[in-house]
């Protein structure tokens, strides 16, 4: 048995690692899988890829994992494992938002997309930074007269889209001033 692990030991292969299990296999008198198998348990998968370059490395957390990958030719996941490994915070993690009084208070002002577009983060970054503050996602607008006007003459989705406001905001109001008969 420590004979067939010591024979096993991938430092031992040499050329194709399917040809030399496979060989390994009939001189043992043992199934392929089988010894596939225990290399894998004692020794752990058997993964050759090319060496990282200094260029490479550089270029680690600099953008997104995954347009590295397809830079260089590697998975994304490599790509990830690599900078993991060597302690490079990722892209995300570098460009964080520099949060100032100025923006915590628009935070409450305006929908989480439209903040996110001005300021050229995602969306989720937003969110994130309301439910640390507690600042609330419902945004309200109150209603001016000539908005409500509009409310009647026209199909609720017309109004809410000149209004740029949601449907329901607009059917909710309609029903609150009594007009129930939605104009067509």
């Amino acid at each position: 048995m420590q004979e067939e692990i010591r024979l096993l030991d991938p430092k031992l292969i040499k050329g194709n690692v399917k040809k030399w299990t496979a060989r390994l296999a009939r001189k043992l008198d043992r199934s392929y899988v089988a010894l596939k198998q225990k290399r894998r348990l004692v020794y752990g998968p058997m993964v050759k890829c090319r060496p990282w370059t200094p260029r490479e490395v550089r270029m680690l957390g600099t953008r997104p994992d995954s347009e590295i990958a397809v830079a260089l030719g590697r998975k994304c996941g490599t790509v990830q494992v690599r900078r993991g490994f060597l302690g490079i915070p990722s892209f995300r993690e570098r460009n964080k938002v520099k949060w100032t009084p100025g923006k915590d208070r628009l935070l409450g002002t305006r929908s989480a997309a439209d903040l996110a577009k001005h300021w050229g983060i995602g969306r989720a970054i937003v969110r994130e930074r309301r439910k640390q503050l507690g600042v609330s996602s419902q945004i309200y607008r109150y209603w001016k007269r000539a908005e409500e006007k509009m409310i009647g003459t026209m199909p609720d989705k017309e109004v809410a889209r000149r209004l740029r406001r949601t449907l329901k905001s607009v059917r909710h109001r309609r029903r609150a001033l009594g007009i129930y008969r939605r104009a067509r």
